[in-house]
């Protein structure tokens, strides 16, 4: 059957309900199932001064004139629509006690008559209850009353029709699942005794949820599965999903499998990936490698199935498992249900899986969050929720059939509720009952998921034998040490591949520019074109017009100009460039202007052609650091051709999104092998704005820099912003970009380059003094905007005797090159660090080492530096001012100090 969006025809038509009481609005309308036509009767149960309102809404949506008068009615419609929208608080969905309290029934009594089912009924009240008991009070509680009109209706009818069943070898079929996630776990609990493992032992249905998810999903025609999810149930679904070897786990039990060269992490944060078939369809499915930090995972997920959409060589879609505790109490989750529908960010909709064990680290529900589920954060973007017993087989299969078709249809986010326990403690070491006596008292007698699930199929008239069968098979393959699943043996990963061909560990890697005079002079003039018809915002066309001298030679570029032939020249040679940040397609300080907007109409125009399959991609992101930072991590560990920019507001910012730069952009090489050239852009340099938007915390990132795992780098003319862009893609090097960008050198007169500058030269690490003829006696070294501060002070005193040169790249640190262009200078007797920031913050306490290292002998090295603080900056424009003049002083007066 084929479930397609209803066409629907009209209202009947009589008079209102009284006031005083709860009233029920019927419509007719046409269903197109498999090319027929079939007429249903649907309605909806409203409070009667809600009535008008909610009349509105429906012609509205129905695109039908107001005037279409409503039949109202106080039947079994009323008993309907109170099963529909609470029975889920009546439900029996799991083993232990809940805060959940229904409101009062209706009292009906006699014959009544209702839609159901698409059909007018007349039955009993005693069987209504019965029909409608069974449908929403069982081991399901639909909660949908809170979505929009056309996808609760939708569901509503895929309930209550017979169309979508679980079949007996389906249910065969999960009952394998459930044998192989409980025997895995009795057999590791007995090998590996006290080791921690985080079991997923009371919620084992989860294996045959994900298990049907993913062939429901095939059978739509996904081909490209992605999962994520936090340690519990992990290294079952490594197993029992990704089909690692019962032989290759336990080499990770006994610490024997080391990535070289790595630091490795424990093997509950391990991910995995695996050709498999079901039926006559192959899919790719791939586990993501997770931190500990719960729900981080989430957006890197997204991210990585957009890059696969975009690449557009797959049909992907994506599965993400939650802890009860985590998905009500972690804010990154409300991030990433806010990118979910946004242009950025659309991915198809998620499935969300809740493993809920009713229980946190010692943390019951009534402590863990101020909501009845745990799930209620779904209603934020009117996702459905199924809560579903994890000891009925069965309904969790259903579950994850309805949750597939619905995300199919919608392409949008659905949430599975697994309600089961967890068997031990947080871990196997860790004693529960310490905290929870009674609870535990209720898990011990409970007979564990697979004597529950075998019992109830036996009694559905499923052959024990059979089931007997399936078991045996499955203490086999663990004896034997084999897969329990089969997957392929070669890997058909195309982005394997492109990743395999970019394995270079040497950040000096040469390449090659490709790009010449000719060419650039073309680029330029591309990017500045826009149809001759267009409106442009006044402040706009002075940009444009800007732009136009530059590209014909007439100005010198600034750095607006080359950051976007930075992009128009990666398209043009192939890679796609995605550009996404708070504001960044103008530029939080107005600099970029990647689109133009007419100011009559609306339109947008964007500067940037795409080439073939070369896109640019630029949006701006909802207002999130965390998330949005996560999902562009993930994208760009996905697809090593495209060059991905995340930009940050201000700088500072980012420290909002702290976690997925420790946990992953930082360490996500040494932890699991997994490179990223992801970069990103935090505008940094004080110009008296303040504490916050002042720093984007340079130490921070030096800090966490260690064995080449990123490049900071503070590039200070418009010509290295070309260069490091262009550097990052043309290597075969891939690491994390962190680029300290300007604020006040977007339009410093003093910051520009030629095209010329760009043709003649690739990025320079270091840039030595162009105006010094290497006799200097004080020599300076610096780092981004507090150059040209450096330099104008030096030219008003008419300082001869002292060179300024500017490290463009911290991290790696140049040695060699620093050493070479220091040696140059024969004279020096006084060497010095200059930075903006604070003595305490700032690179000089990470990289005074180094720079000593590279000194002439006998030459020490210090610092001129703001006093240490507290704060990035002060507050007043007066003391900043006061502060930046004394600090370029003393570099002149203090000379040998």
């Amino acid at each position: 059957m084929s479930l397609k969006k209803k066409s629907y025809q009209y209202f009947k038509s009589t008079e209102l309900f009284q006031p005083g009481n709860m009233a029920y609005v019927e419509h007719e309308y046409e269903e197109v199932i498999d090319g027929n036509k079939q007429g249903a009767l649907a309605g909806y149960f409203v409070d009667y001064t809600d009535i008008a309102t909610k009349h509105r809404q429906i012609c509205d949506y129905l695109r039908m004139p107001q005037e279409q008068p409503m039949h109202v009615s106080q039947d079994g419609a009323v008993l309907i629509d109170y099963y529909r929208r609470y029975g889920h608080l009546s439900a029996k969905i799991g083993l232990l006690t809940d805060n959940r309290k229904a409101p009062p029934m209706p009292t009906v009594s006699g014959e009544l008559s209702g839609a159901f089912a698409g059909q007018h009924t007349t039955m009993d009240a005693d069987k209504w209850h019965d029909v409608l008991s069974k449908q929403y009070c069982a081991s399901i509680g639909y909660e949908i009353s809170h979505m929009q009109y056309d996808e609760q209706q939708w569901l509503q009818d895929v309930i209550e029709s017979t169309s979508i069943v679980v079949s007996e070898e389906e249910l065969l079929e999960g009952f394998s699942d459930i044998a192989r996630a409980s025997k895995l776990e009795r057999f590791l609990g007995i090998k590996f005794v006290g080791q921690k493992r985080f079991s997923l032992e009371g919620c084992e249905a989860l294996i045959p949820c994900i298990e049907q998810l993913i062939k429901e999903s095939v059978k739509l025609d996904y081909d490209d599965v992605v999962i994520g999810m936090p340690h519990r149930g992990r290294i079952n679904t490594l197993v029992n999903v990704m089909g690692l070897s019962i032989s290759e786990l336990v080499d990770q039990f006994e610490g024997l499998n080391h990535l070289e060269e790595t630091s490795g992490d424990v093997k509950y944060h391990l991910g995995h990936s695996a050709d498999r078939s079901y039926g006559s369809k192959d899919y790719h499915v791939a586990l993501a490698y997770n931190p500990s930090h719960l729900e981080a995972i989430n957006s890197v997920v997204m991210g990585n199935i957009r890059a696969r959409i975009d690449q557009g060589l797959t049909t992907p879609m994506g599965i993400i498992v939650h802890g009860d505790s985590s998905v009500a109490g972690q804010g990154v989750v409300m991030e990433g249900l806010a990118l979910s529908q946004v242009a950025g960010y659309k991915v198809g909709g998620m499935v969300h899986i809740v493993a809920n064990n009713q229980v946190g680290f010692t943390t019951l529900p009534k402590d863990a969050r101020s909501s009845t589920y745990c799930t209620d954060i779904a209603k934020m973007i009117s996702a459905p929720v199924f809560h579903v017993h994890a000891d009925d087989l069965e309904a969790v299969l259903y579950c994850a059939k309805i949750a597939a078709l619905y995300r199919d249809q919608f392409k949008k986010d659905v949430f599975i509720d697994l309600i089961g326990f967890r068997r031990h403690g947080h871990n196997e070491a860790d004693e529960p009952r310490a905290t929870q006596p009674l609870m535990y008292s209720i898990i011990d007698k409970h007979p564990g998921a697979l004597s529950v699930v075998k019992e109830t199929l036996i009694q559905k008239g499923i052959n024990e034998d059979s089931l007997t069968a399936l078991e045996k098979e499955v203490d086999l393959k663990l004896k034997e040490g084999s897969q329990l699943i089969s997957c392929k043996s070669e890997m058909n990963s195309t982005r394997k591949e492109a990743w395999s061909s970019l394995n270079g560990k040497d950040w000096r890697s040469k390449y090659n520019m490709s790009l010449s005079m000719k060419d650039l002079q073309g680029i330029a003039c591309d990017i500045v074109k826009y149809p001759s018809d267009f409106n442009l915002q006044k402040q706009v066309a002075n940009v444009m017009n800007a732009r136009k001298e530059m590209s014909q030679g007439e100005k010198e570029l600034n750095w607006g100009m080359a950051e976007l032939m930075a992009y128009q020249s990666l398209v043009n040679l192939g890679f796609s460039v995605r550009l996404i940040g708070q504001d960044a397609i103008r530029g939080t300080f107005s600099h970029r202007h990647a689109s133009l907007y007419d100011q009559v109409n609306g339109k947008r125009h964007q500067l940037i052609d795409n080439i073939d399959d070369a896109q640019f991609y630029n949006y701006n992101s909802i207002l999130s650091e965390y998330a949005a930072l996560g999902y562009e991590y993930g994208y760009a560990e996905t697809n090593p051709n495209s060059l991905v920019v995340f930009e940050a507001q201000f700088g500072d910012f980012i420290n909002g999104a702290q976690i997925i730069i420790d946990q992953f952009i930082s360490s996500g090489y040494q932890k699991w092998k997994r490179m990223c050239g992801l970069v990103l852009l935090l505008p940094h340099g004080y110009e008296g704005q303040g504490p916050e938007h002042s720093s984007a915390r340079l130490e921070r990132f030096l800090q966490l820099f260690a064995q080449d795992n990123m490049q900071i780098c503070i590039p200070s003319t418009p010509a290295q912003i070309y260069h490091i862009l262009m550097r990052q893609m043309l290597r075969k090097y891939r690491r994390p970009l962190v680029i300290f960008s300007p604020k006040s050198l977007l339009r410093h007169p003093s910051a520009i380059s030629s095209i010329e500058d760009i043709s003649k030269n690739v990025f320079q690490v270091i840039l030595d003094d162009p105006s010094s003829d290497k006799k200097a006696t004080r020599v300076v070294i610096c780092s981004g905007k507090v150059f040209y501060d450096l330099d104008q002070y030096r030219v008003q005193m008419k300082s001869e005797n002292t060179a300024i040169i500017r490290l463009e790249q911290i991290a790696p640190f140049p040695k060699e090159e620093l050493k070479k262009i220091l040696s140059k200078y024969k004279n020096i007797k006084d060497l010095i660090w200059c930075q903006e920031e604070p003595h305490n913050q700032g690179a000089w306490v990470c990289i005074s080492s180094s720079l000593q290292e590279c000194a002439p002998k006998g030459i020490h090295i210090r610092s001129v530096t703001r006093n240490e603080a507290a704060a990035p900056a002060v507050g007043y424009v007066s003391k900043h001012r006061e502060q930046q003049a004394e600090l370029v002083k003393r570099i002149f007066e203090e000379e040998g100090k």
